[in-house]
């Protein structure tokens, strides 16, 4: 390929992402293309559209980049940091979780999972508060209309 990403760069110029969005569209449109640079302009193309905070453009390119190298961890840690923007937990858990089991030596997706277990748990358990709260005032509303009878 006649490019590389610097996954370590935090900004991109627009002339950057458009390069890099122009190369990657040209491999994977091009039919003679080896299928695993295919993947890897997926995943890149993916990654430009992270950074630019398209986030539903980066799942699809990262979940065809998975369709076609479903061993490779990075793709399903960024698709699950895009589902995590998207406040899909439940997506982003399957998604990190896969990717730790690929590369079980990764602290930063054991780390992302961990995130994403606690969130879920806290989450549920604000769901479980705002419920009782529901049937307690429920519970008052009907007194209330029992006593005005």
């Amino acid at each position: 390929m006649g490019y590389s990403i610097d996954l370590s760069k935090n900004e991109f110029t627009e002339e950057d992402c458009e390069k890099i969005i122009t190369e990657t569209t040209r491999i994977i449109n091009d039919d003679k293309q080896d299928i695993m640079e295919v993947g890897t302009a997926y995943y890149n193309r993916g990654i430009i559209f992270y950074k630019k905070k398209e986030e539903d453009k980066a799942i699809l390119d990262f979940t065809k980049a998975i369709e076609i190298m479903p061993d490779y961890a990075p793709v399903y840690f960024m698709r699950a940091s895009s589902y995590y923007l998207f406040y899909e937990d439940e997506k982003a858990l399957i998604d990190a979780q896969k990717a730790l089991q690929l590369d079980e030596t990764n602290s930063k997706y054991a780390d992302f999972v961990s995130e994403l277990i606690k969130m879920n748990k806290d989450k549920e358990q604000k769901i479980e508060k705002m419920t009782n709260n529901l049937l307690k005032g429920y519970e008052i509303f009907q007194e209330i209309l029992e006593k005005n009878k």
